[in-house]
């Protein structure tokens, strides 16, 4: 910090930067200083040449004149504020100041914040001097600068009784803006770039309208902006550029964006009927590719169905964003003017959709082949060849040790790839973020393969987003899942499952097997189950937990099966079992390893069943586990053959280190494999499941109204977290239930990282909160606006993976929608590697715990690194865990009772966060020897006894 304020400091003292050999470049206009006569007359002029800085407000588009008036003090230094100076009145003046002592900025902040509306800076040579910045500043002021000559002479002028007027010739907003930004590429400082196209942006706004607006005009019959044709090509040629620059950074997105639109609906203005040339098709189609690249499918097809050429760029892609959007029969008989099959959509993120889509394309059809078409697109509704075009079978002679496996059977190789296509491509699309579409291609897929109906209407049934545009309409979703669900389970008698199973035979074992729920299509291409998102919400989920999990038995009764239990003496060691896919460098991984390495093995028998049906490489935390486990047993994909396994093993104790991340653990607890069945904390809300007993937490993670009971009116409204909300024994260690690993010393290359190289302002406070964008709730929002009103330098940074674009532009509709204008001081950065995380976290003034749903591992990491988090228990639906471990470490003063409160702590602790930091320090290893937490798990093992035996 102390080298970048330097380094601004050696900036204000040269004459320019010259970056690769090139010199950088501000405009200069003409200036002319006036003496005028009572009766108006100009009795002297003085003209010169001054040239505008690169930051500070711009040069309006008239002609301006205004009175001259001189900084305060001999040297006129102006690095003083003006405000406190008597008997001048600096409002609508142009301020002269010298050169020297504090930076340009810092001198125009003074002259802005008295109500002056232009700097006048002399340089000490002979020559303009470009006034630069590395650090972006909101100031109301121009900045120009002129030669040490003709500041004198002006100098002299102002001085005398006589009132001196400046004048400085207009110029084009847009060439000043362009001019400036090209500056500030070439000295490299791309957060300067990136706020100040926002200040140009805004200035834009009232004859180009806002981002939102541009969206809207796309969609509407016809594009109107009041420009004149030489200015509107002025527009397109600086948002082009625009777009091309910001487009550089990730951090820049937004702004990139709203480049690209802008300048397609300039052009689509400008355009006449006989005037669409390559340029014209260009500028549409980066536009069309940054909107398809955000989720907006249809807006990306309004634009290409405005443009008439037949090539291959426009004939390829609307087909293939037709398929995007979900309408399958439409985009496999577009035009059929695409002749390439080597044709590349230019979207990055898409490739894996462009790929599934181009294989379909290629495929010869048959007469049948099209017909599966028609009824997977829901164009004929045909079961009898439905039933053919693809359907399961038990396959005997594949039995293995009891486990029933089972493979589809299509009707052709264009039938196989169309219904995998479909498929992946759901999974594909949900996690990117366009849930509408990633349903309907499930829904196609059911049509298609009536043995898959079943797996895939309940995934679309059960589906939860990730981000909600508002809390209005998260309501009416959980609302409307509710009610399908108890409709859902009024019908089930007409959706069971026939399904063979030697561990739950169903009634009618001659009926054509549909699919058993651990072989749906789209657990080939995910681990997680549609419900994974229902806790983060912040509503009571008890209701919606049992309704799933009575819906999921009753359709399945391959889920049910008897449970014998031994006797609880046949063992002297009890045995035990940690059942998960996480043993890994996952949060569930981290949070366990360090009970598992000590509980007590002279009582107990430790053993790890790793769920290996999706992920099957291990890492170092896979290894440790290994080593420490009595028993490290790989589980089998087949539920029936890793039942049998864990029943043999004759388990005292099974539990879940999460239950809702992974469907194929999800699934497997439906079934008793011990008389005692226990979940940790690491989903930490209620499975609803009667086959598990206990739910172990910490008293430190709950509060005094715990055991308050849960208002049941209405299961919409935020709530809290209660005893009552879980169909689980809540079991409340005197520990913190986890022995977190120690903390470890930065690694050199962490220490190395400067908030420059992650594209963030070091003149700003930066109030992290680097969570995953689920837990980024409509009603968290409310917070991050009040800091950003409270701290005019707060930025808030958050993380997003770049297969989450779709998801971040729904939260950056959000925010700008919340937030208005703070809105650009959100900050998207990608996730990154572990040491660049913690560079990033050390980065920070303060961490924010969200809510309803607060952050886990993420907020050990930053407490053991010293850095304060601010959190609102009260306001949090799931275990308090930040706000446990902080009053285990004896820094409470970070734990918020109200909104207010959250706000006040999270501004007052960024401006001054170092006693609090050096208390972390010194506790920070406190979570990781934490010796009542093993005595709690020894006990509890040791002890627990069935609830239902």
């Amino acid at each position: 910090m102390r080298f970048h304020a330097l380094l601004l400091y050696c900036l204000s003292s040269v004459t320019a930067l010259a970056v690769a050999a090139k010199q950088p470049t501000l405009p200069i206009v003409d200036c002319s200083a006036q003496i005028t006569t009572a009766s108006g007359a100009i009795e002297t002029s003085f003209s010169f040449k001054c040239q505008l800085a690169a930051f500070g407000a711009y040069l309006t588009e008239e002609r301006e004149s205004m009175r001259v008036v001189l900084a305060p003090g001999e040297e006129m230094i102006g690095c003083s504020p003006l405000t406190d100076v008597p008997d001048v009145n600096f409002e609508g003046s142009a301020v002269i100041v010298r050169r020297g002592e504090c930076s340009f900025q810092e001198k125009l902040s003074h002259v802005g914040a008295a109500g002056a509306a232009l700097m006048l800076l002399v340089n000490r040579e002979e020559t303009l001097l470009p006034l630069s910045t590395l650090e972006y500043q909101h100031i109301t002021a121009v900045a120009v600068s002129v030669t040490k000559n003709d500041g004198d002479k002006l100098i002299q002028m102002v001085k005398t009784p006589t009132e001196i007027r400046l004048q400085l010739a207009p110029m084009n907003l847009v060439r000043q803006v362009r001019a400036r930004l090209q500056f500030l590429v070439d000295i490299n400082v791309p957060v300067v770039v990136y706020e100040e196209y926002a200040d140009a942006k805004e200035l834009l706004e009232p004859e180009m309208g806002s981002v939102d607006e541009l969206l809207a005009r796309i969609l509407s019959e016809s594009i109107q902006i009041s420009q004149d044709e030489i200015k509107s090509k002025e527009l397109v040629e600086f948002f082009l550029w625009s777009a091309s620059q910001l487009s550089k950074w990730s951090f820049a997105s937004d702004a990139a964006l709203h480049a690209s639109v802008a300048a397609a609906v300039v052009q689509i203005q400008l355009r006449t009927e006989g005037d669409r040339d390559s340029k014209d098709k260009d500028i549409l189609l980066a536009a069309v590719r940054a909107l398809t690249e955000r989720g907006y499918y249809q807006h990306s097809i309004s634009l290409l169905q405005t443009l008439s050429s037949s090539d291959t760029s426009t004939e390829c892609l609307l087909p293939f964003l037709t398929f995007l959007q979900g309408d399958l029969k439409t985009s496999l008989y577009l035009p059929k003017g695409c002749k390439s099959s080597g044709f590349y959509a230019g979207i990055p993120s898409l490739k894996v959709a462009q790929a599934a889509f181009d294989r379909l394309k290629q495929f010869k059809k048959s007469d049948f082949d099209e017909t599966c078409l028609k009824i997977a697109a829901g164009a004929i509704n045909d079961t009898k060849s439905a039933s053919t075009c693809c359907y399961v079978v038990n396959d005997a002679s594949i039995i293995n040790q009891d486990a029933v496996l089972q493979s589809r059977t299509f009707s052709s190789k264009f039938t196989e790839e169309l219904f995998h296509s479909l498929v992946m491509t759901g999974v594909f699309l949900d996690e990117l973020g366009s849930f509408d579409a990633s349903l309907r291609f499930f829904d196609y897929a059911a049509q298609l393969c009536l043995s898959d109906k079943t797996t895939l209407e309940l995934h679309q049934l059960l589906a939860v987003p990730i981000v909600f545009l508002s809390q209005i309409e998260m309501n009416s979703f959980f609302q409307e899942l509710k009610s399908n669900l108890d409709e859902a389970l009024l019908k089930k008698g007409s959706v069971e499952e026939k399904v063979v199973s030697p561990l739950g035979t169903a009634e009618d074992s001659t009926t054509k097997p549909k699919l058993r729920p651990e072989n749906a299509a789209y657990l080939q291409y995910t681990i997680t189950p549609p419900t994974m998102f229902i806790g983060y919400q912040g509503v009571d989920v008890l209701q919606l937990q049992q309704a799933v999990n009575k819906l999921r038995s009753s359709i399945y009764p391959s889920l049910s099966s008897s449970f014998e239990p031994h006797l609880p003496d046949d063992h002297k060691i009890r045995r035990i079992g940690f059942i998960s896919t996480w043993f890994r460098a996952h949060s569930v991984g981290k949070l366990l390893l360090g009970i598992v390495q000590k509980l007590d093995r002279t009582k107990l028998h430790v053993s790890i069943y790793h769920c290996v049906h999706f992920l099957r490489d291990s890492d170092e935390v896979t290894d440790a586990f290994k080593r420490t486990a009595d028993e490290f047993v790989e589980l089998p994909k087949a539920q029936d053959l890793a039942v049998t396994i864990l029943r043999l093993a004759q388990l005292d104790v099974a539990i879940f280190p999460e239950l809702g991340m992974d469907e194929w653990t999800v699934l497997l607890s439906h079934h008793r494999v011990a008389p005692v069945q226990c979940v940790f904390w690491g989903h930490p809300i209620t499975t609803g499941n009667p086959n598990i007993d206990y739910f172990i937490s910490s008293q430190h993670f709950v509060s005094e109204d715990f055991d308050d009971p849960v208002d049941d009116q209405d299961f919409i409204q935020l709530s809290g977290y209660r005893r009552s909300a879980f169909s689980e024994q809540i079991v409340l260690f005197r520990g913190l239930s986890t022995i977190f690993r120690e903390s470890k010393p930065l690694t050199a290359e962490s220490k190395k990282f400067t908030r420059s190289m992650f594209y963030l302002p070091t003149n700003r406070r930066i109030y992290a909160c680097p969570q995953t964008l689920m837990k980024l709730h409509p009603a968290f929002d409310e917070a991050l606006a009040g800091i950003l009103n409270q701290d005019d330098k707060a930025i808030i940074v958050l993380l997003a993976s770049d297969t989450q674009l779709v998801w971040m532009e729904q939260l950056r509709r959000r925010f700008r929608q919340r937030f208005g204008r703070n809105s650009r001081r959100v900050f998207f950065l990608p996730t990154l590697p572990f040491d660049e995380f913690q560079a990033l976290l050390t980065l920070a003034d303060v961490v924010l715990d969200p809510f309803p749903f607060g952050g886990g591992v993420t907020t050990l990491d930053a407490l053991q690194l010293g850095i304060p988090v601010v959190t609102f228990p009260a306001a949090q639906s799931v275990v308090h865990l930040a706000a446990g471990i902080l009053r285990y470490m004896n820094v409470s003063e970070c734990i918020a009772h109200s909104l207010e409160e959250y706000v006040q702590l999270a501004v007052s602790i960024a401006k001054d966060h170092e006693d609090i930091k050096q208390q972390l320090l010194e506790h920070r290893n406190d979570i990781s020897r934490d010796e009542s937490t093993i005595e709690d798990w020894n006990d509890f093992l040791e002890t627990v006894t069935s609830r239902t035996i």
